[in-house]
């Protein structure tokens, strides 16, 4: 579990520096290190209630578990969410004021230069780029600070051998 927080942190900082146009390799590596934490993280916290519990407490620990992972995506998807909107805003105000925030929020990311191109000037569309690629770094910090704080839990758990 240890692995898997610190390659994820690792993941989260490279996340932290993306921007508009990052290299191919970039990209593949950030995500390959992201999918290796998470997957390392995810998969070996399901252990430890059969690896340190005995009995009946092993069905406990192992929902207790479940709930947190799904509640915590829950609450930090709209977290995150929340902070890319109020940032995108704020950021297309500053950079673009004459571009209209629903319409970029609608034409989503993937189709954004497009969709911009028959509205906007190509500096202004350029500006809406850079606009949505600064709203994205509240998300990827709290994509880090979570990942920072599960070295944590980490490091509180019991270490124990999973072999009988």
């Amino acid at each position: 579990m240890i692995a898997g927080s610190v390659v994820s942190a690792v993941a989260s900082g490279l996340m932290l520096r993306f921007r508009l146009n990052p290299s191919t390799v970039y990209w593949a590596v950030t995500l390959v290190f992201s999918g290796v934490g998470f997957g390392l993280g995810g998969q070996q916290c399901m252990m430890v209630p059969h690896t340190i519990l005995q009995g009946e407490d092993i069905a406990l620990g192992t929902s207790v578990i479940m709930i947190v992972e799904t509640l915590s995506g829950s609450v930090f998807l709209p977290v995150s969410q929340n902070a890319f909107e109020t940032r995108l805003l704020r950021e297309l105000k500053a950079r673009a004021p004459n571009a209209d925030p629903a319409l970029v929020i609608a034409n989503g990311a993937s189709g954004l230069r497009a969709a911009m191109a028959n509205v906007h000037d190509a500096q202004t569309v350029g500006n809406i780029l850079d606009s949505l690629v600064e709203a994205l770094q509240p998300v990827w910090i709290i994509g880090a600070v979570l990942v920072a704080l599960s070295l944590l839990g980490s490091l509180a758990t019991e270490w124990s051998d999973a072999m009988p």
